[in-house]
């Protein structure tokens, strides 16, 4: 009997498949370099075990994947860990939200979200320092495009952080 936190990974799996094939980084019958076949050589460990990952994404079959498995494809794909693992987040990290508010005059109150989690500008973390998370909206003249983020940095650091979005 597989358990209930299993199949839900696996239908996590199945979504960031799918969100994986949306954009090109797998192509179920390629064959260079993005097919079934190399997916599995990434996850698994075997070009010949395309038929596993098939498997896996059968909702019909009883295979599923595992947590070693849902790791690997984490850190060979981008993949949110904590949205596949936990079920926390989005598959692929942070994603800006839409703007909801706007002037009288319907046009944006502004084009740059501000968000009060602090990136760390040093090489320790604490689990302190994690907080939630506010964020606002504010214009800079003549700035366009409407995905510009903008955070606090905190730590010592000798090198200046620039991050362009």
């Amino acid at each position: 009997m597989i358990r209930e936190d299993r199949i839900q990974l696996n239908e996590r799996f199945i979504k960031v498949f799918s969100l994986l094939e949306e954009r090109g980084v797998v192509v179920k019958n390629d064959r260079n370099g993005r097919g079934m076949g190399d997916f599995a050589e990434k996850v698994l460990g075997n070009r010949a075990y395309g038929h596993i990952i098939r498997a896996y994404l059968n909702t019909d079959d009883k295979r599923c994947i595992d947590y070693r498995q849902a790791r690997i494809i984490c850190r060979e794909f981008g993949v949110n860990e904590s949205y596949l693992l936990d079920d926390m987040g989005t598959p692929f990290g942070f994603e800006i939200p839409e703007e909801v508010s706007a002037n009288s005059d319907g046009t944006p109150k502004g084009n740059i979200l501000f968000t009060s989690v602090e990136a760390f500008a040093g090489t320790s973390v604490d689990a302190g320092s994690f907080a939630t998370e506010d964020k606002s909206f504010f214009s800079v003249p003549g700035l366009g495009g409407g995905s510009l983020v903008s955070f606090p940095i905190s730590g010592n650091s000798s090198r200046s952080l620039m991050i362009a979005i």
